[in-house]
């Protein structure tokens, strides 16, 4: 297994991605959300949501350097919190993110991202609560139990 806590927590963060965006853009699909993981990255790097494909395969790929480094935080914030029970800690370290992550683009008056309606609120809860959850199970994976 890789040895570095680093490369170990970034990887687990872009692997739990996958699960997490794939909620996203069936949300999105079913129109139970108007804004995906991958719009949002958009909007803080373009000032709107992607046009074309190119802006959205950009953005998305923003997103993923992202959650890869909050995934290498989390790895470094394991030895400190202990690794037991490490999924709810990875559950809520996901809702602590997301709220985070409001709280900053309400603070800051982002465009398109201060005014949120309950149905996108819930979705990207549940999007943070499955990063944080697969996250930190590959984290420990990665690991071998001792994250």
């Amino acid at each position: 297994m890789l040895k570095d806590r680093f490369f170990r927590g970034a990887i687990a963060g872009i692997i739990a991605g996958i699960p997490m965006n794939i909620w996203s853009y069936f949300a999105y699909y079913i129109n139970i959300t108007e804004i995906r993981f991958a719009d949002w990255a958009a909007i803080l790097v373009y000032g709107h949501k992607p046009t074309t494909i190119i802006q959205l395969l950009f953005a998305q790929f923003v997103q993923f350097i992202w959650i890869g480094f909050l995934g290498f935080v989390f790895a470094y914030l394991v030895p400190i919190i202990t690794s037991r029970g490490v999924l709810i800690k990875g559950a809520c370290y996901g809702l602590f993110v997301g709220f985070a992550v409001f709280s900053i683009a309400t603070m800051l008056k982002v465009q398109y991202l201060t005014k949120t309606p309950l149905d996108n609120a819930i979705s990207n809860y549940i999007g943070a609560l499955i990063w944080g959850i697969v996250m930190a199970e590959v984290l420990r994976r990665m690991s071998r139990a001792k994250v």
